[in-house]
């Protein structure tokens, strides 16, 4: 499963998803304290070039900045091996940023466990990739 998100604004992203599904993610979605969480725990994931935990779910990721692009890993339930999720987000100009997120490998999980992660993903992508944005900004 492959999703595309396209900035259209400084505080809000175009989420085109595969079947032609399109939502408008805005910034105040994410909740404050998950941004406050995440920004240390990325920052951790690109210093160090390990996988973190994030607390209070059951996603790991592994990141590396790249100047203005963010490439990151993701592996929900703990599972080593592929990654579930990768993501690139953009961070150029505000009008042009992005998130291009792939989704793949979640059918291997038991049942339960693929259909939770499936749910989970669009959310947690545009938290990981919010949070990098506003750490970037000093937010």
């Amino acid at each position: 499963m492959n999703a595309t998100v396209w900035s259209i604004g400084p505080e809000r992203l175009l989420h085109i998803s595969p079947g032609s599904v399109t939502r408008e993610s805005h910034l105040d979605e994410t909740d404050a304290h998950v941004l406050a969480r995440l920004r240390p725990l990325i920052r951790q994931a690109i210093n160090t070039g390990e996988r973190v935990r994030l607390p209070s779910s059951r996603w790991t990721i592994a990141a590396a900045e790249h100047g203005d692009r963010l490439d990151a890993q993701a592996w929900y339930g703990f599972a080593d091996g592929e990654p579930h999720v990768r993501l690139t987000v953009l961070d150029g100009r505000p009008e042009a940023r992005q998130l291009i997120s792939t989704m793949h490998g979640l059918l291997g999980l038991r049942t339960n466990e693929a259909a939770a992660g499936a749910v989970e993903a669009g959310d947690f992508t545009r938290a990981v990739a919010w949070a990098w944005i506003c750490g970037r900004a000093g937010d």
